[in-house]
């Protein structure tokens, strides 16, 4: 299947998806768990991660990546202009 053309069973699929992995019910060493506040489900974010965010100054995400993805993916399609058909 060729890039930008999305089939029936593609339509909730974006290009940035990762694939879903279920969480265990237990933590590994050096991660935090969170909840997204856009689709609930829970994520976690390493310890190295976090310092990363730290590092360059921005906060913790809270949403999981499939959220974070799909946010990015609205903000950058391009718009269209409004006309203004004043006569």
């Amino acid at each position: 299947m060729g890039r930008g053309i999305r089939r029936d069973h593609e339509k909730n699929s974006t290009p940035y998806e990762e694939p879903i992995q279920e969480q265990e019910d237990v933590l590994r060493p050096g991660e935090q768990l969170f909840s997204c506040i856009e689709c609930a489900h829970s994520f976690t974010i390493k310890v190295a991660e976090a310092l990363w965010y730290e590092q360059k100054g921005f906060p913790l995400p809270k949403r999981c990546a499939r959220c974070r993805a799909e946010r990015k993916r609205v903000m950058n399609t391009p718009h269209s202009p409004v006309v203004n058909r004043c006569e």
